[in-house]
């Protein structure tokens, strides 16, 4: 049986004629530009009368039940912790250790967020396909008291709704916030009916949104490991494992570039030979790695090996895609480039655990870390 992800806005799950497929038997209800436009004109324009402890509140009565509640999200109904968690795999890939995992770092992320004095900005959050755990900027703007617009990727949308769903339950005014799944294209027409902005996205959103100053950019990450010639190659190996392997290589914060002021080769030996060890089925007790459909695998496999040039090396040994347990998934990989200079896989950030080392001098070192939202050092000053 079909499920369809219903929108929610004028207060109410709303079943809109265009949708849009998510996994098989889930699809999703789109909201048209023209009805994002008719309902900025029908938005509160006052701030919100509710006091910050309040706000806090309801805040912590939601992420309860998205972790361990059964939250109503119109048109698929409530589900519970375990049937989510199934969902997400089916959906995104997730292994169950993951999304527990980002259950807590969501909870973790929002209870330090600092308080704020209400405003009566509306405020969209453009979130991302890769982790929920961006769920947290929904919540920044909660405690701003704001009128939210929430756009969920549809690549996943579930977990949004559901935390949409849970912020309802948990008291938050259904006339302050609305579920409006797009086609990317709108975009631009978000941007113009709301007064504040937090998007997530890759380097074309970061080329189309970048010189706005209402918009809080949470774009490509780009980290790089900057490691120094005296480095200890089964320490450095190790902690680079987990910076590149942990939540399977999802997050903008994982190193996609292993910059060696040294020769890399044995780091790149032994860290090759952790990524290698990392297994795929069962999920792996340190670094578990999701999976994907076959048509992303070929088409993630293609992307890197277009871009690998004759004297670069693989320095991993297995196959990109790999079948395992009924299951397609793309391995931990690392490859060696001789140079950074102009190489596309420099700083390439892909949905699964992969990394480039190379060797580098000083100025080519500073350069990549300049380029770079975080840097991860090994004996090197930052």
């Amino acid at each position: 049986m079909s499920q369809l992800i219903q929108a929610f806005r004028g207060g109410r799950w709303y079943e809109s004629l265009d949708t849009a497929e998510v996994a098989d038997g889930l699809r999703i209800c789109l909201t048209p530009e023209i009805m994002l436009r008719d309902d900025a004109r029908k938005a509160p324009a006052t701030e919100l009368d509710m006091p910050g402890t309040a706000r806090r509140d309801i805040l912590r009565r939601a992420v309860s039940s998205f972790r361990t509640g059964a939250p109503e999200v119109g048109g698929i109904g409530a589900q519970d912790p375990d049937t989510f968690a199934a969902s997400l795999g089916e959906i995104a890939g997730l292994p169950e250790p993951l999304v527990w995992r980002w259950c807590d770092l969501l909870a973790t992320s929002i209870e330090e967020l600092a308080d704020a004095a209400p405003d009566r900005h509306s405020t969209l959050v453009w979130l991302p396909g890769n982790t929920f755990t961006c769920l947290v900027a929904v919540a920044e703007a909660v405690l701003r008291g704001s009128v939210l617009v929430v756009r969920p990727s549809t690549r996943e949308p579930l977990s949004a709704a559901r935390f949409v769903a849970a912020l309802l339950e948990a008291g938050w005014p259904s006339h302050r916030i609305r579920f409006c799944p797009t086609r990317t294209g709108a975009l631009d027409t978000l941007l113009r009916v709301t007064d504040r902005q937090i998007v997530y996205g890759g380097e074309a959103v970061a080329a189309a949104v970048g010189h706005m100053s209402t918009v809080d950019l949470r774009g490509p990450g780009r980290a790089c490991a900057v490691i120094a010639p005296d480095a200890d190659p089964d320490d450095t190996a190790a902690w680079l494992a987990g910076l590149v392997a942990a939540d399977s290589g999802r997050f903008c914060t994982n190193v996609c570039t292993v910059a060696c002021l040294g020769d890399p080769a044995p780091v790149a030996g032994r860290l090759g030979e952790l990524l290698d060890g990392i297994e795929l089925t069962p999920a792996d007790q340190r670094w578990p790695v999701g999976w994907v459909d076959e048509r992303t695998a070929a088409r993630t496999a293609e992307f890197v090996t277009e871009r690998v040039a004759a004297d670069d090396t693989f320095v991993t040994s297995r196959e990109l895609v790999v079948s395992e347990g009924g299951r397609t998934f793309l391995s931990p990989t690392l490859v060696r480039l001789p140079s950074p200079a102009g190489h596309p896989l420099v700083g390439c950030e892909l949905p699964f655990p992969f990394a480039s080392v190379v060797a580098v001098d000083e100025p080519a070192a500073r350069q990549l870390m300049a380029r770079s939202r975080f840097v991860y050092t090994a004996g090197v000053t930052a």
